[in-house]
């Protein structure tokens, strides 16, 4: 028997709505303009929520999220939204405004679910924004990811406008949670037809390294997360620009967006219509088998050449994958002061090498940083030794930071773990530890930043990182 929709609308905590089918939340509406969509079809289990402990970001993904504003030019929602649904609740609507902080764009955005011939929920979306300043605008070229947050600091060539920004569950784990994560690739359809293969690593950041430019779309492209059962796409129906993707290295997002002219005329408005659905597994093999890979080129190799950190004992031996799926975090080599000796460490495995002649904090971190479950101790052991070290001395740290949305979205820093300093010279190895830290069942995706620390001059080398990941049953 065919499934018939009911779809309805209900408030709930945090200033949040959900979208029920009947018994069973298909979405949840956050006030930040994040649609969070939890049920793909209405054959799957689902439970009714009558309440979260914290809006959807990132980490906290439940289902598939996509947004209600335009995060380049950072437009944000304007709650009131408002919710419309069908006489006998077959379809149902959500339609929000946004703005950008400096008041030059204004958006408008519509999303209609329906249930689709496959059975399956899908949504039609349409975004568009209007310049709205009274004079022309000259988009700056995207700004630079903050280097703590992504593997590789990049800069955009042409300015673009992003329309959406699409994440799928268990997003931002990384290392600490490594095998968690339901997809592992992302293919892309040109406008000839082509599908390429992206592999999920957290290194080679694809349009950094020039691996975008070359690639042209137009209205009837795809891009989106393979491969299990269901794969989540987005399908572009019609653009008054040439879609455009960017592929996130670290949170594994899809950023759908459009290159811009130089300037923009007061007036001007831009249109795109899209949709998001679910692929089923044939139709996902069918796109992988002949998809192409990106090209990873010798010179990749060696420039993103760095040692890879995971769960376990890391000996420093080996280089994070640039050409396949990898979860692994890294260390990033910084010579003259940042450097990796595959052999400088005990009995002829890896070490990681500070060195500075002037006294100051020299912090080496391991990118990207993880999110770590609720209800787990994290412990890290290593071994380190010194040269001639002044000052505070060479250890391990860690921090901890919490995404907060109120009273301002953004990282808080909620604890700072280091282990005991190393100072003078040791020609032997000595075992570093550091205080265990717990996340307790109330953590909400934590985020974890790994740091090797020289706080003076003189050389530090640590080698043998065992980091330890386990249950906590207080």
């Amino acid at each position: 028997m065919t499934h018939q929709p009911h779809f309805t609308f209900h408030r709930i905590n945090l200033d949040c709505f959900v979208l029920n089918d009947g018994d069973r939340t298909v979405a949840l509406i956050t006030p930040q303009g994040n649609v969070d969509w939890l049920l793909p079809s209405p054959q799957q289990g689902g439970e009714l929520l009558t309440s979260i402990p914290k809006e959807t970001h990132l980490a906290t993904v439940r289902g598939l999220k996509f947004t209600l504003h335009l995060p380049e030019p950072a437009a944000v929602s304007r709650p009131p939204f408002r919710f419309a649904v069908s006489d006998h609740g077959v379809w149902a609507a959500i339609e929000a405004d946004s703005a950008s902080p400096d008041g030059r764009f204004a958006g408008f955005h519509r999303a209609v679910i329906t249930l689709g011939a496959t059975g399956r929920y899908e949504w039609a979306l349409e975004t568009r924004l209007r310049q709205v300043s009274g004079q022309a605008v000259a988009l700056e070229p995207a700004p630079r990811a903050p280097p703590e947050r992504c593997a590789d600091q990049y800069e955009l060539k042409l300015a673009w406008i992003e329309y959406n920004n699409v994440l799928p569950a268990n997003t931002g784990l990384c290392f600490l949670q490594a095998g968690r994560k339901r997809f592992s690739r992302t293919l892309l359809t040109d406008r000839a037809g082509v599908v390429w293969h992206f592999p999920h690593q957290h290194q080679l950041h694809y349009w950094a390294a020039g691996k975008m430019q070359p690639l042209r779309f137009a209205a009837g492209v795809q891009a989106g997360f393979f491969l299990e059962d269901l794969n989540p796409v987005v399908v572009v129906e019609e653009c008054s620009l040439e879609p455009y993707w960017g592929i996130c290295d670290m949170y594994y997002d899809l950023h759908c967006g459009s290159h811009v002219p130089a300037s923009i005329e007061p007036g001007a408005e831009y249109l795109w219509r899209y949709r998001i659905l679910y692929l089923d597994r044939t139709a996902g093999t069918e796109l992988a088998e002949r998809a192409r890979r990106v090209p990873v080129t010798a010179a990749d190799y060696r420039r993103f050449q760095y040692p890879r950190l995971t769960l376990g004992c890391n000996e420093f031996r080996s280089s994070a994958r640039v050409d396949e799926s990898d979860e692994a975090s890294a260390f990033r080599p910084a010579p003259p002061e940042k450097v990796w000796e595959p052999e400088g460490g005990p009995n002829g495995q890896g070490a990681l090498r500070i060195t500075q002649q002037a006294a100051r904090e020299t912090a080496w971190t391991a990118a990207p940083p993880s999110h770590a479950p609720a209800g787990h101790r994290l412990r890290l052991r290593a071994l380190g030794r010194t040269d001639r070290v002044s000052g505070k001395g060479f250890f391990l740290r860690v921090r901890v930071e919490d995404f907060q949305w109120r009273p301002q979205p953004g990282y808080q820093l909620v604890r700072v773990a280091e282990s005991p300093p190393l100072t003078g010279t040791a020609a032997r190895w000595k075992e570093i530890e550091l205080p265990e830290i717990i996340f307790a069942e109330s953590d909400e995706a934590h985020l974890v930043t790994v740091e090797l620390v020289l706080d003076g001059s003189g050389s530090g080398y640590l080698a043998n990182l065992d980091i330890g990941l386990e249950r906590y049953r207080p």
